[in-house]
């Protein structure tokens, strides 16, 4: 079993219900789920959209790591996410970033780990810190908490301390 760690995202459609059922099927494949509060967040990339409400697991799995972007890219799909049709960095139904699969690093074309948005984010960084208030980045060395501080501007908001 591999510890990892995924970041959700939405702001189109019923978020808070589409965050609740894909944290549901998230559960039937991997184990051990343990999800942050729900944070609302500005749109940082680009501005013209809805706020996302956004939040972080962290769990166990025995997939692979291009397994978990095939199953993370098929929950998407299944709650209406078109990667042809939507705008970069625009609105989403449901976006599923994975962050960290253990202390790997893959850099391909398809898949980077670690994330490399993670240390540029309000909305990955608190919510893990919420869940792993000691986490260090696997490739600096760094505690994660150390690079908050620089990310207060971003407008993140606790939505709700209440688990989907």
């Amino acid at each position: 079993m591999t510890l990892v760690y995924l970041g959700l995202g939405s702001n189109s459609g019923n978020s808070l219900l589409i965050l609740r059922d894909a944290i549901k099927s998230i559960k039937t494949t991997l184990t051990s789920v343990v999800a942050s509060s729900i944070y609302k967040t500005s749109p940082l990339y680009l501005s013209e959209q809805a706020d996302f409400y956004n939040l972080v697991i962290k769990a166990e799995t025995e997939l692979s790591p291009q397994g978990l972007l095939a199953y993370t890219q098929s929950i998407e799909k299944a709650f209406g996410r078109n990667r042809k049709k939507e705008v970069f960095k625009g609105p989403r139904t449901l976006d599923i970033d994975i962050l960290f699969y253990g202390i790997e690093r893959i850099n391909s074309r398809e898949l980077q780990i670690p994330h490399p948005g993670i240390l540029e984010r309000a909305f990955v960084l608190y919510p893990l810190l919420e869940i792993s208030p000691e986490m260090v980045h696997p490739c600096n060395q760094k505690k994660l908490s150390d690079f908050t501080e620089a990310l207060s501007h971003q407008g993140i908001y606790l939505y709700s301390s209440s688990n989907l």
